[in-house]
């Protein structure tokens, strides 16, 4: 399949600038650009591309190493016990089982009190909206966070996507606003923190109660775990003028560092009813957070909790500590990190749990550091792409990492230590985003009745949203 590049948020000393969320944010910049033919099928590695896999199977080439990278030494002694591997592969979504459609556009301008420009870093899928929309495929509407400055959620239609031959961003379809944004926590998020619960984290579409939950968490967050702690999330009623907002909670207990906002308040994704039944009853919520600006006490690659939502008739009081499980998380160890190759440039903005076609599989997409570790500004750190202070790590590589669901389960039932999971495959996407510097990646969702995936690549004013299908069982 398809190779993936994605970008990255520098930290800063303050806050966000619009320039370290997507370097270019004009047509005209894109329009100039031009890229070979798309190539929708895997393609084989030669010499020069297998030279960049490094020997914890790390792809180290800004343009991608077209063919999955697998780890088949970190899987679990239960895994490893399978002995055919054809069992194995067939239950796991593979990457050439992931086929591209092409991409679209949102909405342009203002949209009620914010607008899709240097937003869409939350994402969620929403199957029952635009019903009278096109029937060509891409059911459902898609609820989405504003400009970073404002955290306002809006949402828009899903015009089927179109593959630009020549990365020409005018010839990408544009989506419909179906809600203009508004504030949909109805004004919680500013009564925990004031200012600094200031970065929208997540959004989820619930089917079991139909409602939306969401996450914020604080940008540049240096203080130690004992410290800055806050509850992070809480959900709300599909009409985004009028929320009837619930929360804000907190994920796990108070006081536990492993359960510390800075692990657990960006990406959210659904956990299948079935599996979580299984191994966490109840809890199918899934909540993480990985890296970020004044990275201290962050995990060192993905992180993912499960946790049980609320009854739907409930209306638990600000800060009640939700019950969670961690099934993933890698903390920090003095440089001999056991994420492979871990940078602190390291960013993952997106995950979805996909099962579809008897495969299955936990992705994160993100941006992959590449270059070395260095914090300054961008000239001393001879990065090209970023303007701001904080940590360089040019060149860059949009990824998806797959984690197989059975080594999630050995962490549930205590058989396995978080840090000890590791990715079966990863593979770049280079191929198919559009040639933006950073390549910097917003959020993903997932529709599951159709086997399509969402996937933001920040572009400044104009995020591009890539879709993916997942290939039928022959």
């Amino acid at each position: 399949i398809i190779v993936l590049n994605i970008s990255c948020l520098s930290s800063e000393d303050d806050k966000i600038p619009e320039n370290s969320l997507g370097t270019t944010s004009s047509e005209e910049t894109l329009d100039s650009l031009n890229s070979p033919d798309i190539e929708v099928k895997p393609t084989n590695n030669n010499n020069s591309q297998n030279s960049c896999i490094d020997e914890h199977g790390i792809c180290s080439c800004p343009e991608g190493c077209g063919s999955p990278i697998v780890y088949p030494e970190k899987q679990s002694a239960d895994i490893q016990e399978e002995t055919a591997e054809e069992p194995k592969k067939s239950r796991l979504l593979q990457p050439e089982d992931l086929i591209y459609e092409g991409a679209f556009l949102f909405p342009q301008g203002t949209q009620g009190g914010s607008r899709w420009g240097y937003g869409a870093y939350a994402l969620t899928f929403y199957p029952q909206g635009d019903p009278n929309g096109n029937d060509d495929g891409h059911p459902g509407s898609l609820f989405g966070s504003s400009h970073v400055y404002d955290n306002l959620v809006g949402e828009a239609s899903i015009p089927a996507p179109i593959i630009s031959l020549n990365k020409n961003i005018k010839d990408l379809p544009r989506a419909t606003q179906l809600q203009n944004f508004a504030d949909i926590t109805g004004g919680l998020k500013d009564t925990v923190m004031a200012d600094d619960l200031d970065v929208f984290g997540g959004l989820l579409y619930a089917p079991w109660d139909n409602l939306i939950y969401w996450s914020f968490f604080q940008y540049y967050s240096v203080q130690p775990l004992n410290e800055n702690d806050y509850a992070t999330h809480g959900r709300s009623q599909l009409t985004i003028a009028h929320p009837q907002a619930q929360g804000i909670w907190h994920i796990g207990p108070y006081g536990d560092p492993l359960y510390h906002q800075k692990k657990t308040a960006n990406y959210m994704l659904e956990i299948p009813k079935a599996w979580a039944d299984e191994y966490v009853p109840g809890k199918y919520i899934g909540t993480g957070k990985a890296n970020g600006a004044g990275n201290a006490g962050n995990s060192h690659g993905p992180a993912l909790f499960a946790v049980l939502p609320p009854p739907a008739d409930s209306n638990l009081a600000n800060t009640t500590e939700l019950s969670s499980n961690v099934l993933l998380y890698y903390p920090p160890n003095n440089g001999a990190e056991y994420f492979p190759e871990w940078s602190a440039c390291d960013v993952w903005e997106g995950a979805v749990w996909i099962e579809s076609q008897e495969k299955s599989a936990v992705l994160f997409a993100g941006r992959k550091a590449l270059g070395e570790d260095c914090y300054g500004t961008p000239e001393a750190c001879n990065d090209p792409c970023d303007s701001g202070k904080g940590y360089h790590c040019y060149p860059y590589a949009a990824e998806f990492f797959l984690y197989d669901p059975a080594e999630l389960a050995l962490v549930a039932e205590g058989k396995k230590e978080t840090q000890e999971v590791l990715p079966y495959a990863t593979f770049a996407i280079t191929d198919v985003f559009f040639p933006i510097c950073s390549y910097t990646m917003g959020a993903a969702t997932f529709d599951k009745r159709q086997g399509l995936l969402y996937v933001v690549q920040s572009n400044g004013e104009d995020p591009i949203v890539h879709v993916w299908k997942i290939k039928a069982s022959e």
